[in-house]
């Protein structure tokens, strides 16, 4: 969510999938009942959130997923225009079907978007590249074939 000027962010843990469970197992069994959560939670955000949320998790008394689906913080400066570039790289090209945007090397798997290894310049073209590719590779699945007679 954002508003110019008043810009905000929240980080959500609802979509990792195990998370929860992950999380109170590792506290018990690795690190013991007061365990090292900080060590755990590199693997689910970056380095430099790690203290912030841990400080507002003491002070919420929240468990560790519901802390992450409901802390709210703050963006303190985005950059602009010119800097605001798709990163290069991804799947490439040459394992792709392009008729179908299926793997080459993996049965059953689709890409589009930003995965790939496309880019263009600003003005759209990449958002264009992710809503071709999705529509491509939605075409060929099981649902498409009802919904497209």
């Amino acid at each position: 969510r954002s508003k110019r000027g008043n810009v905000r962010a929240e980080q959500t843990g609802g979509a990792i999938p195990g998370i929860r469970s992950d999380i109170s197992e590792q506290r018990t069994s690795v690190y013991g009942s007061g365990g090292d959560l900080s060590q755990r939670l590199r693997a689910y955000m970056p380095e430099a959130l790690i203290e912030p949320f841990t400080r507002y998790l003491a002070q919420s008394g929240l468990h560790p997923v519901d802390g992450m689906i409901k802390w709210v913080f703050p963006i303190a400066s985005y950059g602009d225009w010119a800097r605001a570039v798709v990163t290069a790289g991804g799947i490439s090209m040459k394992e792709v079907d392009i008729r179908t945007m299926r793997s080459k090397l993996v049965e059953n798997l689709s890409f589009a978007g930003e995965i790939l290894d496309l880019d263009a310049d600003s003005g759209g073209y990449n958002l264009q590249i992710a809503f071709a590719t999705g529509r491509v590779a939605g075409g060929g699945t099981s649902c498409a074939k009802y919904t497209n007679q």
